[in-house]
């Protein structure tokens, strides 16, 4: 048999992770043999502390990359792999011309509720609780407009209902405040690798009640640390405050930092990436 080998994107967030284990348990009952992955050395705290309360123990899944394999991408469209990409899963969108044999990116809350939407029979009631959970962390409870369906709120309250599930409590983790104990780590919560062409962008974000200025300035010069390092064309950082519902995005270069303020949160998935995919797409 042929071996598939899943995995999400670098870095995985708390969708990425559920949606490759969802993905995996699917196909083993289909009769595949197929292992979901994480060659990532480093995940983020919040993310290993989250899928360990709801049964997923992140390190299980931490191994190396399986050499000439059949790849099934989740929750993002672009890796690098020692093998064939053969399928696509995600739910962020892109102008670029995907060549694969199976691709599915459509606009929903999570790339676990578009496997679930898929594949709704085959899942155990502790798998759509993750579901729930995937939906609710992946749109900040659902206070990222351009993230997420209408039809995906009452969805998942309809999910809530059906599993007898408090949607409170859950809401509660799904708005995953960053910590900001060690801004030397916080700053890099959620870090994305992107390449547009020839450029390579890099991009992470905090979510939290406030911030100070000096948090904020700390948090700026790791991120352009990071920049000049690792000789990026761009690293996006985006920092979303509870208290006042506001997002400012900070394009930073190594000559200069533009601030892009929005009075609501805003999709890094949605509309500031593509925004800069088409930028550089676009750009000679």
């Amino acid at each position: 048999m042929k071996q598939y080998v899943i995995v999400g994107h670098e870095n995985p967030d708390l969708d990425s992770v559920i949606s490759g284990y969802l993905l995996e348990q699917l196909l083993k009952r289909k009769g595949y043999s197929v292992q979901f992955i994480i060659p990532d050395k480093e995940i983020d705290t919040d993310t290993k502390t989250l899928c360990q309360k709801y049964g997923i123990d992140v390190t299980l899944h931490q191994k190396d990359w399986v050499i000439d394999a059949d790849y099934i991408l989740v929750d993002h469209h672009e890796r690098k792999v020692p093998g064939n990409i053969v399928a696509i899963i995600d739910h962020h969108p892109t102008s670029k011309i995907i060549d694969c044999p199976y691709l599915i990116n459509k606009h929903i809350c999570s790339t676990a509720m578009l496997i679930y939407e898929l594949f709704s029979d085959f899942f155990l009631e502790e798998e759509k609780k993750l579901v729930v959970l995937a939906n609710l962390v992946d749109t900040v409870a659902f206070h990222l407009p351009d993230k997420y369906r209408e039809v995906d709120i009452q969805l998942t309250k309809e999910l809530c209902q059906q599993l007898n599930l408090d949607y409170q409590l859950l809401e509660q983790d799904g708005m995953m405040v960053t910590s900001l104990k060690d801004l030397s780590k916080t700053y890099c919560n959620g870090l994305k690798r992107y390449q547009f062409g020839n450029y390579i962008v890099m991009s992470s974000y905090i979510q939290v009640e406030k911030v100070t200025k000096e948090q904020k300035d700390s948090l700026i010069s790791f991120c352009t640390k990071r920049l000049i390092e690792e000789k990026l064309d761009l690293y996006v950082f985006l920092i979303m405050t509870f208290l006042d519902n506001k997002t400012m995005v900070y394009y930073i270069t190594k000559d200069d930092i533009k601030v892009e303020p929005y009075s609501y949160f805003v999709s890094r998935g949605s509309v500031i990436m593509p925004k800069v995919e088409t930028y550089f797409l676009q750009k000679k």
